[in-house]
């Protein structure tokens, strides 16, 4: 038996026993073993870079210079919806048999972002006619799907009801598929390229752990990738906002910070991946969403400001220590602060001292306009003013961002004259 047909044949029985992973002939595992290391490479350039301050873009109100890859999703063309599809209907010792139809592709929107440095790259190997069209695209039919995820066709929008019976839903092959689509838009039906090898899986009784096993031993399966899936798997809000973050391109760490006041290794990143166990997730859920959302809008309000300097992770840290002492008042501080307060920091403790400055003068602008008698009430009801000598002792072991541990006595600020 030739070694094409007996990775067929293997294939095959992958597939009939529910365990569609990494399914691949030998040539193809050669080039796609290639192409994942570059792909990690880049994959760990981007995170390093991101949590450096990267380029990166937010929904806001004003303009905002945009990152890579959102200036490279803008060179590219409407993407088209339906194309000519290469259906994989059995695999037997002699090889496929296929049928050939037009099918709408479509994504779970909760799914990894779309990388268009890699769309770019898959669309000069097809144009180039160095594509391998046997590398498998995995797809699902979107009526199993419809009711339980947000569905969504290549162009971001919403699939209706009435149109599920139309649509494939892509798992994995997301990049090679829109590399298809941008190539097809625009031509006629006569003119379209052909989408290749598109498997549909019948088995599929969760998106989350097809996906967890078919980028198991994926070299270039990054932590973001791996929030992705938890978020899908456990809908933990904690979680799908952080996913959310991710998409607007801040690192996961930063993420992380930002929603629960932690950082998670990769080791417990993994294991929530495994048992899809969220208890060392903050229990106060909902008050860790209403501080992250108002620290994001706080922060994304300041003109200038965009998540190229929000994602350095120093910026959030700052801002917890800050508002142990500070609590909600940190944010009137924050709300204070201009963007060169922002750019070329590279400490927290030196973004603690600008946001310490801010209160210090806020309080006392607020003490000026009082009347002699309502003022030292007033002054009284806020926290002390801070000194850059508060402490932030304990604050790598609090539970989360937003815990006031104890200060000691000797460490308390003296009160404003």
């Amino acid at each position: 038996m030739s070694e094409l047909k007996k990775d067929v044949v293997d294939t095959a029985k992958v597939l009939e026993s529910g365990n569609e992973v990494n399914v691949k002939t030998s040539s193809d595992n050669k080039i796609n073993d290639m192409e994942n290391t570059e792909s990690l490479k880049v994959a760990d350039s981007a995170a390093q870079t991101s949590e450096n301050g990267t380029e990166a873009n937010a929904s806001s109100n004003k303009p905002v210079s945009k990152n890579k890859n959102e200036k490279k999703k803008e060179e590219i063309a409407e993407k088209a919806i339906e194309m000519p599809a290469q259906i994989v209907e059995e695999i037997t010792e002699n090889g496929c048999t296929y049928r050939y139809e037009r099918k709408k592709f479509g994504l779970v929107k909760e799914n990894r972002m779309i990388k268009y440095e890699y769309v770019s790259s898959f669309m000069q190997k097809i144009q180039a006619k160095k594509y391998i069209g046997s590398c498998p695209i995995y797809t699902v039919k979107a009526s199993t799907l419809f009711g339980k995820y947000e569905l969504t066709d290549l162009n971001g929008n919403p699939i209706k009801r009435e149109d599920i019976a139309d649509f494939l839903i892509v798992l994995d092959g997301q990049h090679r598929v829109t590399a298809h689509a941008v190539i097809n838009a625009g031509e006629s039906p006569e003119s379209q390229l052909t989408v290749p090898c598109v498997h549909i899986l019948s088995n599929i009784d969760s998106v989350s752990e097809f996906l967890a096993r078919i980028n198991t031993s994926a070299h270039s399966w990054s932590t973001e990738d791996k929030i992705c899936v938890l978020a899908i798997s456990t809908g933990h809000k904690l979680l799908k906002k952080i996913n959310e973050l991710i998409k607007m391109e801040f690192s996961a760490t930063t993420a992380s910070l930002i929603c629960t006041g932690r950082k998670y290794s990769k080791a417990v990143v993994d294991r929530m991946l495994r048992t899809g166990d969220t208890k060392l997730l903050p229990e106060n859920v909902d008050e860790c969403l209403d501080k992250a959302n108002k620290f994001l809008k706080t922060a994304m309000s300041i003109t200038g400001m965009t998540p190229k300097l929000l994602t350095k992770r120093y910026f959030i840290e700052g801002f917890k220590t800050f508002s142990i002492m500070a609590k909600d008042r940190a944010y009137d501080a924050l709300s204070r602060l201009t963007i060169d307060k922002f750019e070329g920091i590279r400490d927290k403790d030196v973004f603690v001292g600008y946001l310490t400055d801010e209160y210090n003068k806020l309080l006392k602008k607020e003490a000026s306009n009082e009347s002699p008698d309502d003022s030292t009430e007033q002054i009284s009801e806020e926290p002390s003013e801070i000194t850059e000598e508060y402490s932030d002792k304990g604050l790598q072991d609090s539970p989360s961002e937003y815990a006031s541990p104890t200060v000691p006595e000797e460490n308390q600020p003296a009160k404003s004259a």
